[in-house]
């Protein structure tokens, strides 16, 4: 027997006025049975009712959270969601910028430059804006800038370097006891009043010199869903319009009538941008408003993107390729969220009567009558013999490690940018070649983010006519440390300490691959020398005079081997072998 719910007014409210039908099994009349079915309905269209509220989603299982189209800003949104709300791409972007991102300097040959630059870089807080572009690449593939001049006063820091301390031939007894010149061997100059050695400064004087320059006082990152490549990119040349508001297209009316005062829109916006035809099709296909675009000036504000053809006005979104297995991970969660609130929101089944002996109408009433007192779940009742079951799905394969892992992993691989084979077959990575891969990825990104500061901050600024002259070198932008590094390869740290034992790498490169500062070092280093090497006394015993021990010539380290001090080998000695080693 079927019913077209139709027919029944007071039901056809409770299910939003939509045709349904529904079948009637029972074998009892469609009214003693529809108030039962009415009230199940009810309990679950409120269940549902309250999971939307729960979830903010027009339905109760979001299909569409990161299914986008090839609108840019369509996937900006989406990938914005993905960075604030999946715990492995937050995780990714929080991690990588940490490896990465340590510190930076500016380099330069001229030291007073360097300084000016490193403190014009301390009051734009250049390693904060690196970062915050960093984060702003890693979710949309670009960065937009915006920057502020103006005139600043700057002294250079530090002293200037102390005079070398003046070495004279070392003079010995000799045997009649008259002083001799001993080849090859000096000594500091004594004073000739008590032939005391002469204590030369160990700083120089104070620099004084001042800059008076053209510089960027402020650096921020603009909204790179409000900013449009506008224009002819034939030449990679960016032409980027703000995509307004009502309110401020209002207000640079003002400005342009006179009647409003804004020297940030007056810096920062050349004027009105009008499109042709084409590209005003384009842009309204882009959901753009082609009227309401302000045209920015490029001395100002530009543009930073991961690498694209010079005819692309956008860059490809790398975290698009991630989408696909966000969605299956969303769809994942949703599938065992549905189990977990179905096992939750248990339905209680209860059974009067059998086939054979139906259940009286009387029964059923006093049993529901009964049951609506305990019971705290939705209640079906039917013409069986009494008899009650839970109702709750299968919870055998709810949250499962093992297929959160596998979609975990390559989200992570693609993010990181790790490139691994399928399981099966033949594998010939390691953690070292993959933690190289990756390195080199990060250093490359990290790179281009380099060039662009150069060019947009170091450069514009040296090469600006208010600063004509003041300047004798264009600094470079330096990370520390160095590389990336996130293996641990002996050999390439065998190597770099070769490299510096043979004077081919400076100490400085040395020690910032290690991750240590060569300025600070010798800072600490002449601290301990004054005020805490006295009190400690620390001896390295067997050390050779060359390292600044008291090991007098002659004498031997603890292996044997030839003296420090020259002289002959002992008779002991190990002799070498024709392989190198030694018996």
């Amino acid at each position: 027997m079927t019913t077209d719910v139709r027919e029944m007014g007071s039901y056809e409210r409770e299910l939003d006025g939509e045709p349904h039908t529904w079948i009637n099994a029972s074998g009892l009349p469609d009214e003693q049975v529809l108030p039962n079915v009415r009230e199940v309905a009810y309990t679950l269209s409120r269940w549902v009712t309250e999971q939307r509220a729960v979830r903010g989603t027009v339905s109760l299982f979001d299909r569409r959270g990161y299914v986008v189209s090839d609108n840019p800003f369509a996937q900006m949104l989406v990938a914005r969601k993905a960075i604030a709300e999946d715990d492995i791409v937050s995780g990714t972007a929080e991690v990588t910028e940490g490896l990465i991102f340590q510190g930076v300097k500016m380099e330069c040959e001229d030291p007073d430059d360097a300084d000016v630059f490193n403190q014009i870089a301390r009051d734009i807080n250049l390693d904060a804006v690196i970062r915050s572009a960093y984060r702003e690449m890693f979710t949309y593939s670009q960065a937009v800038f915006a920057s502020w001049w103006g005139w600043k006063d700057y002294t250079v820091r530090g002293y200037t370097a102390p005079p070398k301390q003046k070495l004279v031939p070392a003079k010995t007894a000799g045997p009649d006891g008259q002083e001799t010149v001993a080849i090859g061997q000096f000594e500091p100059e004594r004073d000739p009043e008590n032939n005391q050695p002469i204590d030369r400064p160990r700083k120089g004087n104070k620099r004084r010199k001042k800059y008076h320059v053209w510089v960027p006082t402020r650096i921020s990152i603009l909204d790179s869903s409000k900013v449009i490549p506008v224009g002819n990119s034939l030449w990679g040349l960016d032409r980027l319009a703000w995509h307004a508001t009502k309110e401020e297209m209002e207000m640079w009316d003002g400005l342009y009538m006179g009647t409003v005062s804004d020297a940030t829109m007056t810096t920062l916006i050349l004027g009105k941008y009008t499109p042709g035809k084409d590209e005003e099709k384009e842009l309204m296909a882009l959901g753009v408003d082609p009227t309401k675009l302000l045209e920015l000036n490029p001395d100002y504000v530009w543009r930073h993107t991961a690498t694209r053809s010079a005819y692309e006005k956008w860059p490809q979104n790398r975290m698009k390729s991630v989408f696909r297995l966000l969605d299956l991970k969303q769809q994942l969660m949703d599938s065992d969220r549905a189990n977990l609130v179905g096992a939750a929101n248990y339905i209680i089944l209860v059974k009067k009567g059998s086939e054979k002996e139906p259940a009286k109408q009387e029964e059923l009433t006093n049993l529901k009558e009964g049951m609506s007192i305990v019971a705290r779940m939705p209640v079906i009742i039917s013409d069986h013999r009494l008899e009650i079951e839970i109702i709750t799905p299968k919870l055998d394969l709810t949250l499962s490690a093992e297929k959160y892992d596998t979609i975990d992993r390559r989200i992570i691989s693609r993010l990181l940018g790790a490139l691994t084979i399928a399981s099966s077959g033949q594998r010939n990575e390691t953690t070292v070649t993959i933690g190289r891969m990756v390195a080199r990825l990060l250093e490359s990104k990290r790179h281009m983010i380099k060039r662009t500061l150069e060019e947009k901050v170091i450069r514009a600024t040296v090469d600006h006519p208010l600063n004509k002259d003041k300047f004798e070198e264009e600094p470079n932008l330096a990370y520390t440390p160095r590389n990336v590094q996130l293996d641990s390869d002996a050999q390439i740290v065998q190597a770099v300490l070769a490299l510096s034992a043979k004077k081919d790498l400076s100490r400085e490169s040395t020690l910032e691959y290690f991750g240590f500062d060569q300025a600070v070092e010798a800072q600490r280093k002449e601290f301990e020398a004054e005020v805490f090497d006295p009190i400690f006394q620390t001896a390295v015993p067997f050390d050779s005079p060359m390292n600044g021990g008291g090991m007098p010539p002659g004498a031997f380290g603890a292996q044997g081997g030839r003296p420090m001090g020259g002289g002959a080998p002992p008779a002991n000695a190990a002799k070498p072998t024709p392989a190198g080693g030694s018996k």
